[in-house]
């Protein structure tokens, strides 16, 4: 397992992404937040191919930690 991040900027260095972790395992990925551009990073990386679960672990309901939430759940359900 290989924690990787695509952001880590939060509201106070915007260039870098809202807070954002991962690490695939067994056709599972698992996400540590979800800030406000997450969701088109994963579809730009094509992080979610062949993913067979998400895995979600929030740290707090800031936005740039749960932004993308909602486009990821939809996402999810209308892929499945």
């Amino acid at each position: 397992m290989e924690l990787k991040f695509l952001g880590r900027g939060a509201s106070l260095n915007p260039k870098e992404g809202n807070n954002f972790a991962y690490f695939i395992e067994n056709n599972q990925i698992f996400l540590i937040d979800c800030g406000e551009n997450i969701f088109e990073r994963l579809i730009q990386k094509s992080l979610l191919k062949h993913i067979e679960a998400i895995n979600i672990m929030i740290t707090h309901t800031h936005s740039d930690h749960i932004g993308s939430l909602g486009s990821l759940i939809t996402y999810s359900f209308s892929t499945s």
